[in-house]
């Protein structure tokens, strides 16, 4: 049963970070405009995230649903920041990014921030829980505190495991200069308007 919950951890988290999403994004557009050590940072800022989430998908799962329900601007408000967002990557001018160097810990709770303000990851994982149920597995307290943790442990290994892989990957495509750095710009700015949309649409026709 350990290295079972363990597994579905792990596996649970692989699946869930390995769309682009504003997490991945914002390793990537770490790891460019600063370094790898950065953007490695914010991964693990972001798995913290990522567990915090789970946390409460899993003790508060009606409340969680209840609070979505009494909270209906919260959604769409955060769509519209992603748009924002994603309005300014794509007009901030290239000579403007250069990378940076310092010790500033902005990365790390930039990374912590992201994570934690992604009510779509609370939804994933109420689905997940539901889905477990329907396998006769119940993931609660009454599984014994080592279970637990080794489940947790296992969603945050393979949440920084995906981001640290797009870390390595944006360090790969430094190497090309400042012509990469305008295209991840590019991507960054696009994705994000396309997560705020794809957001808002779903909220439209739910």
């Amino acid at each position: 049963m350990i290295l079972l919950m363990f597994s579905l951890g792990v596996m649970a988290a692989v699946v869930g970070a390995l769309p682009l999403g504003a997490v991945n994004l914002m390793v990537m557009q770490t790891t460019m405009t600063r370094n790898l050590n950065k953007g490695l940072q914010v991964a693990l800022a972001a798995g913290i995230g990522e567990v915090v989430l789970v946390g409460i998908a899993l003790l508060f799962s009606m409340e969680v649903l209840i609070f979505f329900d009494q909270l209906p601007w919260l959604q769409p408000g955060i769509a519209i920041l992603f748009i924002a967002g994603g309005i300014f990557f794509l007009l901030k001018k290239a000579k403007q990014w250069k990378r940076k160097t310092g010790t500033s810990a902005v990365p790390y709770f930039s990374g912590l921030i992201l994570a934690l303000l992604n009510p779509p990851v609370i939804l994933y994982w109420l689905l997940f829980f539901a889905l477990l149920h329907d396998q006769m597995i119940v993931v609660d307290n009454q599984i014994g505190v080592l279970t637990l943790s080794l489940f947790f442990l296992g969603i945050y290994l393979g949440k920084v495991g995906v981001l640290y892989g797009y870390a390595r990957w944006s360090d790969h495509l430094k190497r090309d200069g400042d012509s990469a750095q305008r295209k991840l710009f590019r991507i960054v700015g696009t994705a994000f308007i396309l997560l705020g949309v794809v957001q808002m649409t779903r909220l439209l026709y739910a």
